[in-house]
């Protein structure tokens, strides 16, 4: 947190003694923004260090698949999913009706963020039909109907 300093005209509209100062997190990849809070915040003193537990976001327990959007989709689909905070090997593969893989859109070690992962599926060079997503993340296999619609 800067603090204003009345000898300097670069710090004006900075934190002023008696201010309760505010923290926020942009999510520079989805431009979200996240408010985050504590009990412990001071009112602020001009030369003071504070040491601060901030609390607002939380990884994900486990490995998670959200809905691909747009679904129904031509040519192109967005595929979100959560990895825990400890990481583990995630594939993310993309299946036919019958049972066949046609695309392999992940298949590597990947860390928890607070954000989720995305992939873009272009199907361009596929019929229309039914497809499966299908994550799985170390023994945890998850699954999802898509449909491709030219």
């Amino acid at each position: 947190v800067m603090g204003y300093d009345s000898s300097d005209s670069n710090t004006i509209g900075y934190c002023k003694s008696g201010d309760i100062p505010s923290f926020k997190l942009h999510k520079s990849n989805s431009s979200e923004i996240i408010d985050l809070v504590s009990d412990q915040i001071p009112e602020w003193n001009n030369n003071q260090a504070y040491l601060l537990s901030l609390s607002g976001l939380e990884y994900p327990y486990e490995a998670k698949l959200h809905h691909a959007y747009p679904n129904p989709f031509n040519p192109s689909t967005t595929i979100e999913y959560e990895v825990p905070e400890e990481g583990m090997f995630i594939n993310l593969s993309i299946y036919d009706l019958r049972g066949r893989i046609v695309a392999e859109l992940v298949n590597e070690y990947q860390f928890g963020t607070f954000d989720s992962y995305k992939v873009v599926w272009n199907a361009k060079d596929f019929s229309s039909g039914v497809y499966f997503i299908r994550l799985q993340a170390n023994q945890n296999v998850q699954t999802q109907k898509i449909m491709l619609i030219k």
